[in-house]
């Protein structure tokens, strides 16, 4: 976690209705798989992910417990107006919905970005519709901020994440649905040692404590998230695993 001037222009999407989010990464003519397992469901995935070259990717995540596509897309990087573009499409079988999201750099500390979903597809038309404004600029050092706007929903987000040294991250995030309902949850992530890392944190949204922890030994990464209700009992606590691969074509 040291400081750097430069963040990567890395995506992540988020789902129809926040239900779920995910990231995709992979080097430049490689192939990445993530297996997930979730003991409690129980529930076992995996995302595949085949970059073509450094601007392209194709992925897709399959569940094996329900034998059926979570959602599939791809991924296209271009360059317009002499500035980083980015373009996602993915479709969400279970859900019938559709998302597109365009994302502009701004310039060296700004992105932008607007995501639309389409819910409950069909020959008649693309039904319900959602729109997302999003900034994220990257303030001194390893600090950063990000404004979120739900246009139907009304809804607003802000996250902050500061530095407060070169092993320790503190994140804080406020979501404003109205005036007698808004939510906040924080946590602190730590470079434990070169191949470790530990998040701990509290959502007050969703009553929970969260931990992950992310391994690199053992050709890793290894990630392991856990959450227990703010009402629950240590037995009854979620945990899901994660084991990523890659390898070259």
């Amino acid at each position: 976690m040291q400081p750097s001037s430069k963040r990567p222009f890395r995506v992540s999407t988020l789902a129809p209705f926040e239900t779920e989010s995910f990231e995709v990464s992979c080097e430049p003519k490689h192939v990445s798989l993530t297996f997930e397992f979730n003991p409690k469901q129980p529930s076992f995935e995996t995302q595949f992910v085949y970059s073509l070259q450094a601007k392209s990717k194709l992925y897709a995540c399959y569940n094996f417990e329900r034998e059926r596509f979570r959602y599939f897309g791809a991924d296209q990087r271009f360059q317009a107006f002499d500035k980083d573009n980015f373009v996602r499409l993915s479709y969400f079988p279970p859900k019938n919905a559709l998302s597109a999201s365009y994302y502009i750099q701004a310039d060296e500390k700004n992105k932008v970005s607007a995501h639309i979903w389409f819910h409950d597809i069909s020959n008649r038309g693309l039904g319900k519709r959602e729109e997302r404004l999003e900034l994220q600029s990257n303030l001194e050092g390893n600090d950063a901020l990000r404004i979120r706007y739900d246009v139907q929903k009304k809804v607003t987000n802000i996250k902050l994440t500061h530095e407060l040294n070169s092993r320790m991250l503190l994140e804080g995030e406020y979501s404003y649905f109205s005036k007698d309902s808004q939510a906040a949850a924080v946590s602190v992530t730590k470079q434990m040692d070169q191949d470790n890392l530990i998040k701990a944190g509290a959502d007050w949204r969703n009553r929970k404590y969260l931990l992950e922890w992310t391994s690199h030994t053992g050709d890793g990464p290894w990630v392991v998230k856990s959450a227990l209700g703010f009402q629950q009992s240590l037995r009854d606590f979620d945990i899901q695993l994660k084991r990523k691969v890659s390898f070259q074509l």
